[in-house]
Parts: structure tokens; sequence; C-alpha cells
């Protein structure tokens, strides 16, 4: 059963306890639960999210847990103890019961608790890749045409098909980034004069997303029967071979469905 509430009986302390090194912890209290203060302790309830707590019992015995292990430490707890609520309370000791089938029962008690809480992470990684792709892509993810002035305009195929000439860029950037250089060039110019108003430019998301995924939301875009004449850049290589197994209804050989499977389990 889930705990949401850990009660403790005891004094809260006021010196701060160092978080172990090396850890994504921050101390948040201290509870004395044996010594002088017996007989002056009070009940205190702390929510377990994100909390990790550190018993520290009178023979210097440290565990360091959270709250999913609590029924591990104290076995003693049955779940029929348990409030309707979810709430686990700290017994004073840990019961010793290696000498049980002697009859004998050894209660180690419980001296300090420590609370620790995990640091937040304010963005998370996959936050702060799409963000940056935001900014690659001047927020301008998806399939472009691109004009005689190598400007991203809306493409609409209404139903055209036909030859088209793709540009795939590479990772941590747009197609102005990797394909820029291609303006007012000769190559430009051919391009333009072969591709009249089929030049196309995939603005693709390149750590967020995988190829696969990426080419996934290409296809959707595109209209049936089209050929594609492709330059890629770098990463772009490994959207375009995964656009070629698409090609005349090849798709993947057993082989890369087995591998992707394996993958995703």
């Amino acid at each position: 059963m889930a705990t949401t509430q850990l009660i403790i009986d005891g004094v809260k302390l006021e010196a701060q306890k160092e978080a172990p090194k090396a850890s994504d912890l921050q101390f948040l209290a201290s509870y004395q639960i044996t010594g002088n203060t017996r007989g002056a302790t009070e009940k205190h309830s702390i929510d377990t999210e994100d909390r990790v707590f550190e018993f520290i019992f009178e023979d210097e015995t440290t565990w360091l847990c959270e709250h999913e292990k609590l029924d591990d430490l104290f076995p003693q707890k049955k779940e029929g103890e348990r409030s309707i609520d979810k709430d686990f309370s700290i017994p004073d000791g840990l019961t010793d019961s290696s000498n049980a089938n002697r009859g004998l029962f050894q209660t180690i008690a419980l001296k300090i608790i420590n609370v620790f809480v995990k640091k937040v992470v304010e963005t998370k990684v996959l936050e702060l890749a799409q963000k940056f792709e935001e900014k690659q892509l001047n927020t301008k993810p998806g399939l472009y045409k691109l004009d005689q002035n190598f400007q991203l305009k809306d493409v609409d195929f209404d139903g055209k098909s036909g030859s088209y000439f793709l540009f795939i860029h590479g990772t941590f950037s747009s197609t102005a980034g990797s394909f820029g250089s291609f303006q007012n060039t000769e190559l430009w110019k051919q391009l333009n004069l072969f591709f009249p108003e089929r030049l196309l430019a995939l603005q693709h998301e390149t750590l967020s997303k995988c190829p696969l995924e990426n080419v996934i939301d290409l296809l959707k875009k595109l209209p049936n029967d089209i050929t594609l004449n492709i330059i890629s850049h770098s990463r772009g290589g490994l959207v375009g071979d995964i656009i070629s197994k698409y090609a005349n209804g090849a798709g993947f050989e057993d082989l890369h469905i087995k591998l992707l499977e394996n993958y995703e389990s």
C-alpha cells in the first residue's frame, strides 16, 4: 500500500543535517525520537512525495530510503495496522527477530530521523531540447516550400504529386543553417529551374524526436505517388534513409522490425 503521510512521534531539532554527498537531496528537517526528550514529544505529519528519510538507530546503524521501502525496514508494521488514509506511523525502534526461534526478540531504539527532499529540476532535459529546437527552427517545425529567395512558405500540394526536391537538415540546425549557403549560387538557380515551385524543406526536431518519428510526421503531409529527390546533411541522412525504406512499399525488413520492438520494450 502506498504511503502518503509519515507520522513521526518526536521532537523537531533546530540543527541542520548535511545531505549525503554526490546526491540530489536537500535537507528539510530532523527529528529526535529517543533520549532526554522523552515525554516532551509531539506528532509530526510528513508528506512522503519526493522525500527521502534517513533513520539513525542507537547502535549507529543508518538506513536511507524512500517511503516505498518502509515495510522492509519495519516489517512489524503489518498492513492491517495502517490507517485508511495510508498513513505510516514510525515505530520507536527496530525489532530484530533473528533469534525468534529461541524466543528472543531485540528492539533497537530509533534515535534520529532526518528528512530530505529531492531537489527539483526546474527544466527537464526534454523541455530544454524542445526550447532549443524552437529557437533553431524559429518555431516553425514541419514541411515547407522554399521560394526563390530561400524563404519558407506554407506548402499546399492541392492533390498534386509529381517530382519534388526535398532538403533535410542536420542535428542542432535548420534548413537555413544546413543549406543557406546554396542561396544565390548556380546550383540554386538550376534547382529552381528543374523544380519550379517544387522545392521542399523539412524543418524537423532533431533532439526531442527520433528519425522514425520525423519520417512519420513527414509522410502524413505528403500526397500519394510523390517522387522525392533528397539532399540531406548529417542526421538528416538517417531521415532520408528511412524515407527510402518506405519507397515502393518496401518498408522495413523483419530484422529491422525486431530491433525496433526490442528497443521499445
